[in-house]
């Protein structure tokens, strides 16, 4: 009961920072919002920046005729550029983050002049006196004579945007140059957050956002989305740097929020105190054994003043650090930032493996040093008599690319990111304090049979989605992964990863030929990469690393008209979701090592072997003109077309096929009086009506068949070949001859009294240099030849 009292709180107090959504250009909210706005949220999973330098700040404190700004625009450069080392500045706090670089610097500031009056204009504000109060360096101190807009929803929420207008308008007129210093915007307004109760101070309450789009001086000039916060955290307490730093993170680095939403808040609430986009930006520094210790900053033991680091994969995105990659065994040391930038050894690894090459772990260690001591914060959650007080640890966090980064605000089993637990905890006794692994009270050991395990999750059916507490895509998937931590908690700590051999993702002296043993896929493949990277490759190159992970990740495949005999090494594919095989010359495919195929056309092989059954998710399959005798497409439950013609089928097994919406399945011809057996789901009849409906064409026909460089074709009767080739049926009497064929002589007969035409496309003569030497038609009332392309029938 007492940890579940503790939850209670913990959410009361975060709901004092949540935001809602808007339809005005300032939606994207907050540091701890419980809504998304996915809209600015625009980088790719898989999508590093370089890491941005020397980038230009401009704050713009803004009061107005009722609420003024209280610290001042002196306070506020201080908090902003101070680069003194450990000040609790928002430079240092990134320059710390990036491993030493200069991320953020003022802007020129030097040309604006104090106490210069003027008026703007801006939508239904007409005329509005301003006065420029005061300036620092990179900090310029506004006043409008306006009211302050206090947000009661989306109306004062466009307020604050219009004031932000304003005030750029005003800066414009006084020839601050926005081209020259391109200047990323960050305002401060007068007034309190709504972490403080509205009836207790006033007016002046909002809560901090980052604007959906960039903004558009009355000059002409776009700048890139700006920030706002407000400047009083409480009544004496000025609101800290992290929710700075925070919307910084995505106003500057399109960083997404990494918390949940949806979910009572609490301590398990997305990756904790252990992010920035997550909840610690509201860091700071707490010892629970004596809650009066001084520290070197007076706001250092104040929420939001020292907020954590951004996550390892943050990093990553921003440019600041590069993983290194593990696909196999390793044994080494992970260390943690230190006290001083200049003595940081910081690593990260990014352990892989085959079982998905989207899902891999990434493994950090954090110490209290640094911004970090701001994770102190997690000491809040230490029960009396404060056992197991947060001292660092290795981190182990689960990234699933499969599953879009802004999926971490609205469930809780299948995240897109999420922290490997070392205590296990749940929602109600989250004991977020003990979550790093480290050689202690059993905390060192992380695979397949501990709790929780390495597996990775099932991958999402289509159109599937999770409820916010429901383990809908399990952890079931083994991964092949093992990881010990064989050092108490220290800035420097060894770790032993071992991965099964079935999973490792390594050199082991295969080549290209090797693994696709046809020497036309194996060019195929080879093609593919060069591609990406055009770098030349042979079929007798070992395949690297890199090239494997390449290949692992390729979503389609096309490999139509390339004469190939064997698709061996398909299985390597293991994300595959479409693949062209057509007009090859296969007599197998097994596609039971590619489960997340959702596209399939094999159509004009000779295949007489397919195996689909693993192809769970598969929507769209074309296996037409083959030699196939008996499919089953039962276990293939999501399939909506299919497209089986022209085989020489005699079973066909759709029971379980609910979802299907288009079959042809004739001219599959085994004898006279022979029709396919079709075990049909419930309903078949009621949806597709009457054979040779538009989505179910189905008639049992006599067919010479059809080959690639036919010369001679006696058509009698009813015939159907390939609809890239020949057609001759009796409801369509339009006999169609396509570039595929090399025909010299062509005979049609027993028309009867119908009418009948022969459509030859002209660009057939001067294309291909060709043309049918010979005619001959029986007892056909018309048959005239038709200009133009004919429409092909699917």
């Amino acid at each position: 009961m007492k940890n579940i009292i503790r939850v209670i709180l913990f959410s009361a107090f975060l709901t004092l920072f949540s935001y809602a959504a808007s339809a005005e250009p300032v939606t994207y909210q907050g540091c701890l919002p419980p809504e998304v706005n996915t809209e600015f949220q625009t980088m790719s999973a898989d999508e590093p920046q370089k890491p941005l330098t020397h980038q230009k700040l401009l704050t713009i404190l803004i009061e107005f005729n009722d609420v003024k700004i209280k610290m001042g625009s002196d306070f506020w450069n201080k908090e902003m550029f101070d680069t003194t080392p450990g000040k609790l500045s928002v430079v240092n706090y990134w320059k710390e983050n990036s491993n030493g670089l200069d991320i953020f610097e003022p802007a020129d500031t030097s040309g604006i002049e104090v106490g210069r009056k003027g008026t703007v204009s801006y939508e239904d504000y007409t005329d509005i006196a301003y006065e420029i109060i005061a300036r620092a360096d990179g900090v310029v101190r506004i006043s409008l004579d306006i009211p302050h807009p206090t947000p009661t929803g989306s109306e004062g929420k466009n307020g604050l945007h219009k004031a932000v207008i304003m005030v750029i308008g005003a800066l414009e007129e006084n020839d601050f140059d926005f081209t020259a210093e391109k200047s990323h915007i960050v305002t401060i307004f007068a007034g309190y957050g709504q972490s403080i109760a509205q009836g207790t101070v006033g007016k002046g309450h909002f809560r901090a956002y980052t604007s959906a789009t960039g903004v558009e001086t009355p000059g002409g000039i776009m700048l890139d989305p700006y920030t706002a916060q407000p400047e009083m955290y409480s009544l004496d307490i000025h609101d800290g740097i992290g929710t700075i730093c925070h919307e910084l993170g995505h106003s500057v680095f399109k960083l997404p929020d990494l918390y949940f939403s949806e979910l009572p808040v609490g301590p398990s609430d997305g990756l904790c105190n252990y992010s920035l986009m997550s909840i610690g930006c509201w860091g700071r520094r707490y010892d629970p054994t004596d809650w009066n210790k001084n520290y070197n900053d007076p706001y250092a033991a104040q929420r939001g003043h020292v907020p954590s680091h951004l996550d390892p994969w943050c990093k990553i995105k921003c440019g600041f650090v590069t993983p290194e990659l593990v696909v196999s065994d390793w044994d080494g040391n992970i260390s943690s930032i230190s006290d001083t930038v200049t003595d940081s050894k910081y690593n990260i690894i990014k352990v892989m493996s085959k079982a998905d090459p989207k899902q891999y772990f990434l493994i950090e260690n954090r110490q209290l040093a640094g911004f970090d001591k701001g994770l102190e914060e997690l000491n809040s959650w230490s029960n009396y008599p404060y056992e197991n007080i947060f001292n660092g640890g290795i981190l182990i966090y689960h990234i699933d690319e499969n599953v879009n980064y802004n999926h971490n605000n609205d469930a809780e089993m299948h995240l897109f990111m999420n922290i490997e637990r070392s205590n296990n905890g749940d929602v109600y006794d989250p004991k977020p304090h003990i979550w790093a692994y480290l050689n202690k009270d059993g905390r060192n050991r992380f695979n397949h049979e501990t709790a929780p395990n390495s597996n990775f999750h099932q991958a999402k059916s289509r159109g599937e989605k999770c409820s916010s507490l429901k383990d809908c895509h399990p952890q079931t998937v083994e991964s092949g992964i093992s990881i010990e931590v064989l050092d108490e908690s220290s800035p420097s700590m060894r770790v032993r990863v071992n991965v099964d051999d079935e999973y490792k993702i390594a050199e082991n002296g295969q080549t290209f030929s090797d693994v696709f043993p046809d020497i036309n896929f194996c060019n195929a493949v080879i093609d593919i990469l060069k591609k990406d990277d055009s770098i030349e490759r042979n079929p007798n190159d070992v395949i690297s690393t890199e090239d494997w992970l390449k290949i692992l990740l390729i979503e389609r495949l096309s490999l139509n008209d390339c004469n190939i005999e064997d698709l061996t090494g398909i299985q390597n594919f293991s994300k595959l979701q479409t693949l062209y095989c057509r007009n090859n010359k296969l007599t197998k495919l097994d596609l039971s090592k590619n489960p997340m195929l959702m596209n399939l056309s094999c159509s004009n092989n000779e295949l007489t072997e397919l195996d689909i059954t693993k192809c769970e998710k598969l929507l769209y399959f074309h296996c037409e003109n083959n030699l196939l005798k008996k499919l089953d497409v039962s276990g293939n439950t999501n399939l909506v077309q299919l497209y089986c013609f022209g085989n020489q089928l005699e079973e066909l097994n759709l029971k379980n096929n609910f979802d299907l919406g288009t079959l042809h399945c004739y001219d599959n011809y085994m004898g006279d009086n022979y029709e396919v057996s079709i075990d049909k789901f419930d309903d078949f009849d009621k949806v597709f009506g009457k054979p040779e409906s538009s989505r179910f064409k189905y008639s049992p026909q006599k067919t010479l068949g059809w080959k690639y460089e036919c010369e001679n074709l006696s058509a009698d009767g009813n015939i159907t070949v390939s609809y890239d080739r020949l057609t001759v049926s009796d409801f369509d009497v339009t006999l169609a001859l396509y570039k595929d064929n090399r025909l010299i002589n062509l005979s049609v007969g027993n028309r009867g009294e119908k009418s009948a035409s022969l459509v030859l496309p002209k660009e057939f003569e001067s294309e291909n240099g060709w043309s049918v030497k010979a005619f001959v038609w029986d007892g056909v009332s018309s048959m005239l030849p038709l200009d133009g392309a004919f429409e092909k029938e699917l």
